[in-house]
């Protein structure tokens, strides 16, 4: 009950600690989008796409390990094709509506193997497909990692990273076995992630529980329109007071990330996420009162401010702004040797049905990125405080994963 989950032993053990990771560079993202309609035969000529706009004649469509050829449009429509079915050695078949569907120029897409875990300095394009075996590969932090991409129910959807999607069921209970409470300063603890154990610190007393779960969505809501830093602390794949850590700086590396939808950013008056030491945890969900800590989020700003910020309280602004009702990701990594980066995505629209493929921007890291003392053992977290407004304040968590760098 006090140790990390068996699943990330395991990972801990079977990954081969190779690379300092660097952010890749010089790539091109992919374009996709989704079907509107079902292909619901293998010899249906024409393809209705959700959007038209990154596609034109003579490019490429990807879905479900079928490579199709665009031969004109139907009418004047931007979104219906004329396609040619089963090219460059795939075969036909039938695609339901809601699919993703990769676009592009035929150059964009290969038959070629990506190695796991080896360097993607330099990718052209990302990610790469082997469209012939249907295998994708994703360069994040240096890495090439494969995507589980046509297989929602998969876990460990992409190599060395394991995600909770909050579509499971799960056991609740205070860490003194009793009913889970939403007393101030009461500690829960979560069991049935694939993260492993879950811990999370109720902040002031609340009406409803800071694990609410509703259509694959994590509810962390402050419900008190008049209660300043109502919110909660969440710890992943270990619990508090363990003697280790998911982490342990200068042995491994590892990133931290989250989807979250924030319906009002001038009621909060924070959410971040990041690693943090292995300690005990501090009152309201103060991220600087910890002995060392590493977040990205937006931090006592209304707004919207992105940004990363680490011991000493130094910020780095990635100077774009979260804004009303948008669906953002958060990671932050940790290399083996111990240096952080931090990164966000653009504004985009969550899939409980497929799987989200943030694109990360680094924040670059001016006064930050200070190398963490070997050793130390590190959490993966998220905090989320209310800010003193007349309304009550939620933010909506989509999924959240670890990721082991190789």
């Amino acid at each position: 009950m006090t140790k990390p989950s068996t699943i990330w032993r395991s990972l801990a053990m079977t990954l081969a600690i190779l690379l300092t990771a660097t952010l890749s560079v010089a790539q091109t993202t992919l374009n996709s989008t989704t079907l509107a309609a079902a292909v619901s035969t293998a010899e249906a000529a024409t393809v209705t796409l959700a959007s038209g706009t990154t596609v034109a004649a003579g490019h490429d469509l990807y879905v479900e390990r079928e490579r199709m050829r665009i031969l004109s449009a139907v009418g004047s429509s931007t979104t219906i094709w004329n396609v040619a079915r089963g090219i460059g050695g795939t075969a036909s078949r039938p695609h339901p509506n809601g699919a993703k569907v990769w676009t592009g120029a035929p150059a964009r897409f290969g038959t070629a193997d990506q190695v796991s875990g080896s360097s993607c300095t330099t990718p052209l394009y990302r990610p790469a497909i082997n469209t012939t075996s249907g295998r994708m590969w994703e360069c994040e932090i240096g890495f090439w990692m494969e995507i589980q991409s046509f297989s929602p129910a998969v876990t460990a959807w992409r190599d060395f990273t394991i995600r909770d999607s909050f579509d499971q069921g799960y056991f609740i209970h205070q860490d003194d076995m009793t009913a889970k409470s939403i007393t101030d300063d009461e500690d829960n603890v979560v069991y049935g992630s694939p993260l492993g154990i879950i811990e999370y610190r109720e902040e002031l007393g609340k009406t409803a529980s800071s694990w609410l779960i509703a259509d694959g969505v994590l509810d962390l809501s402050a419900d008190d329109g008049a209660t300043d830093a109502e919110g909660v602390e969440m710890i992943f794949g270990v619990a508090e007071g363990t003697d280790m850590g998911v982490l342990v700086a200068g042995t491994q590396g590892g990133c931290f990330a989250a989807s979250i939808l924030l319906p009002d950013i001038s009621s909060t008056d924070f959410v971040a996420i990041g690693w943090r030491q292995n300690e005990a945890f501090v009152d309201n969900a103060t991220p600087a009162s910890y002995t060392l800590y590493n977040l990205a989020g937006i931090y006592n700003s209304e707004d919207g401010s992105i940004f990363h910020i680490e011991t000493g309280a130094t910020s780095d602004d990635s100077g774009v702004n979260w804004a009303d009702g948008e669906t953002r990701a958060l990671k932050v990594c940790v290399s083996k040797a111990g240096v952080p980066s931090a990164y966000y995505s653009s504004a985009y629209t969550h899939s409980q049905t497929v799987h989200d493929f943030p694109t990360w921007t680094e924040i670059p890291l001016g006064n930050n990125g200070t190398t963490l003392t070997a050793g130390t053992q590190l959490n993966p977290f998220l905090t989320f405080l209310y800010g003193n407004d007349t309304t009550s304040s939620e933010a909506r968590v989509q999924w959240v994963e670890v990721t082991r760098l190789p």
